[in-house]
């Protein structure tokens, strides 16, 4: 999208197609016939930092005008070749093996632990007030992080509070703790999968010095949201301390 000044004021070209915003602003869309097209210039979705979304676009017509540009010449429309791809997982492997996540730490920030003696209510609270989806989980008793308590948690126990003949009450929950939620958690998990007796996983962790294609593969073999970045000074990994939580999304950022 542009305009021109002229004399001092904003001009649109009038022979050209034009989009108008919700706040009045009028500019001409340039549809791109080159061969060097490419279908992410003309992208609603394109970056909050790109030059599109700074311009006030208005979604609904701009897709149209994505439509009818490809329309207008299907041979620019790109498909991305074999070799293509293949050179890209090449570049994505390299930057994940050559990039630790020490690089995921944010200049500042915090991080939020909870104590598993913490109850569920409370804790629940903690995590609306902080803006956060989940939290690892601090054991005291055995100075080490056993787990991590979310937003998924608290849906189960919804459901569970809901399910005929529960033994959960709401009331229980000013003083279930989240240890308590967890056993009983783990014995749901044991009944769903025919299991006399489940055995609770540990916690999946990494550490700074870890690889980002280290903690990727633990995010997806283990089917987790998040991997907590731990770093003990101590040589038996005694009193860790929580650096950040990693996240597929977190890593595709950086």
């Amino acid at each position: 999208q542009y305009k021109f000044v002229v004399d001092g004021e904003w001009r649109h070209d009038e022979r050209q197609p034009f989009i108008s915003s919700n706040f009045g602003t009028v500019n001409t869309i340039l549809l791109t016939r080159d061969s060097d097209y490419h279908p992410a210039i003309l992208s609603p979705q394109v970056s909050s930092s790109g030059p599109v979304s700074s311009m006030d676009v208005d979604n609904e017509v701009f897709q149209s005008v994505v439509l009818v540009s490809e329309a207008m010449s299907p041979e620019c429309s790109m498909m991305i070749s074999d070799a293509d791809l293949e050179i890209s997982r090449q570049r994505v492997a390299l930057f994940l093996s050559t990039h630790i996540a020490y690089e995921l730490l944010p200049e500042s920030g915090k991080v939020i632990a909870l104590d598993v003696e913490l109850p569920v209510k409370q804790a629940f609270h903690i995590l609306h007030e902080q803006g956060i989806s989940m939290a690892p989980l601090w054991d005291f008793s055995k100075g080490k992080f056993v787990g991590v308590l979310s937003a998924h948690d608290f849906i189960l126990i919804m459901k569970e509070l809901g399910r005929h003949g529960s033994n959960l009450t709401e009331e229980e929950l000013e003083t279930h703790t989240i240890s308590a939620w967890k056993e009983v958690k783990l014995y749901l998990n044991s009944q769903a999968n025919g299991l006399a007796n489940a055995v609770s996983r540990g916690l999946i962790h990494a550490g700074p010095d870890d690889s980002l294609k280290e903690v990727t593969l633990k995010i997806l073999q283990n089917g987790v949201a998040t991997v907590p970045i731990l770093h003990s000074s101590s040589t038996d990994s005694s009193n860790p301390h929580l650096l950040h939580l990693a996240s597929l999304s977190g890593i595709l950022k950086c």
